[in-house]
């Protein structure tokens, strides 16, 4: 098993555990850790972003930028980077800072319009009732 899907797994029983914190700094390193053409790496970021909108514990302004800088990273898929721009918007929000939230939401919508066809049909895993199962970029 590779380091990074380890530091997801483990991230993962943090979570479970109560220690939402460090789940998501471990999310966070995994994805980091994790090959760029990784069809689970959508799913490992997603983890890191869910506990940050779910709002188990306030935001950190490194929170802030490091979904603020991968929604930017044009070498990172779309999908991952719309799901930053979301996450970005939504943490500006909660800190009543409306027009950066706005701008964050609207680079997300930009982003996800200039999915190419190609791009909509690359499979990443999300999990369902059956475990992680391989969907399209278009359905998520």
């Amino acid at each position: 098993m590779q380091v990074y899907q380890r530091k997801a797994d483990a991230a993962a029983r943090v979570f479970h555990s109560g220690r939402h914190r460090d789940a998501a700094g471990l999310y966070l390193q995994a994805y980091r850790d994790a090959p760029s053409s990784g069809p689970n790496k959508w799913h490992i970021f997603h983890g890191y972003t869910s506990i940050l909108r779910e709002e188990y514990f306030k935001a950190t302004d490194s929170d802030i930028s490091s979904v603020s800088k991968i929604s930017s990273d044009k070498s990172e898929v779309k999908l991952v980077r719309v799901e930053a721009a979301f996450t970005a918007g939504f943490l500006h929000w909660l800190r009543h800072e409306r027009e950066t939230a706005c701008e964050f939401y609207r680079s997300a919508i930009r982003i996800a319009e200039k999915a190419t066809d190609k791009e909509r049909k690359i499979k990443y895993t999300k999990y369902s009732g059956a475990g992680l199962v391989p969907t399209p970029m278009g359905d998520l």
